[in-house]
């Protein structure tokens, strides 16, 4: 499959009414809030003189849907003629903004970050798993691909929360999807309370569960894991975390189908075995399989996982 060239725009808050506990967009992208209009005019401009050729032109960090339609107007004019992914939060989508959808939009990523009613409200998510299930039937009924950002590790999110998440998966129908494993950035409001994110083992166990079940409903996962170059946060974070997920996901594949990885000529012969070596679409067989082998209780009960993991991150 040819690469895809996105040309990444950050309006970091921009359309936000509220400020989510884990969010500190500046510490992520590097961008601030003021003047986002000229930010945007101007990273578009950067990214032009890095390369002459891009396929699509995506507007992150803040709630699209939200903002003022003329200024919504004014970044599609920036965007021609390529086609635009837009992030924003799920309770943002109004009559008003979904008429804008087929003309204007390519790609709608929500910022689902969980399926659990108790997990969005400590989080300061002002929507329901119901309202995430309704929008993308609704949206399926236009030319729009849709995304899922998911979190795992949120505050207050305990398994049995996480279970109840992953469980409404089956409920949602979407093209892609994102896992972030939940850090304290610095500026973020959780930053100023006692909260302690998840260890490396049980960040990556939640992680790879919910990439399987994800991979099982035929949603391709598209991104693991915060992107590099910040600092100043607190949690595990990895550099390879996606690779460390998927090389999870292959060992429970052999646990649970053939057993080991002897006979089938190196790590590429078995990645190719299990279905495991294309591109992001290539899990989807193995997930089925260990969805159909592991029920959610088991996969934390299974003391060869744990300590896999543990040699992985050595």
């Amino acid at each position: 499959m040819k690469k895809r060239y996105i040309l990444p725009v950050f309006l970091p808050f921009a359309g936000c009414i509220n400020r989510c506990v884990y969010c500190d967009q500046e510490a992520l992208t590097g961008y601030t809030s003021d003047a986002f209009l000229q930010s945007a005019e101007k990273q578009i401009t950067e990214w032009k003189a890095r390369r002459s050729s891009w396929d699509e032109i995506a507007f992150f960090g803040g709630t699209f849907a939200r903002l003022d339609i003329s200024i919504r107007r004014a970044l599609y004019l920036m965007a021609a003629p390529l086609p635009v992914r837009i992030s924003t939060c799920p309770s943002s989508v109004d009559a008003e903004f979904i008429n804008e959808v087929e003309e204007n939009i390519d790609v709608i990523e929500l910022g689902v970050q969980s399926l659990s009613d108790e997990a969005l409200a400590l989080n300061g998510r002002d929507y329901t798993a119901d309202v995430v299930i309704s929008l993308l039937r609704e949206l399926n009924n236009f030319h729009v691909k849709t995304a899922v950002q998911f979190m795992t590790g949120l505050y207050g999110e305990t398994r049995a929360l996480f279970k109840e998440s992953c469980e409404k998966i089956e409920d949602i129908k979407a093209d892609f999807a994102r896992i972030y494993p939940m850090l304290v950035l610095p500026g973020a409001p959780i930053a100023k309370v006692n909260f302690t994110p998840l260890e490396a083992v049980e960040s990556l166990l939640r992680s790879t569960w919910l990439f399987i079940r994800l991979n099982a409903m035929n949603i391709k996962v598209i991104r693991i894991s915060l992107p590099q170059g910040f600092g100043g946060y607190s949690g595990f974070y990895h550099h390879a975390y996606g690779d460390l997920v998927k090389t999870i996901a292959c060992y429970a594949g052999f646990l649970k189908g053939n057993g080991g990885i002897d006979g089938y000529n190196g790590y590429r012969g078995a990645l190719k075995k299990i279905g495991a070596n294309k591109g992001v679409g290539g899990f989807v067989e193995i997930s089925k399989n260990i969805v159909n082998s592991y029920s959610f209780d088991e996969w934390f009960k299974d003391n060869r996982l744990p300590h896999f993991v543990e040699l992985l991150c050595e």
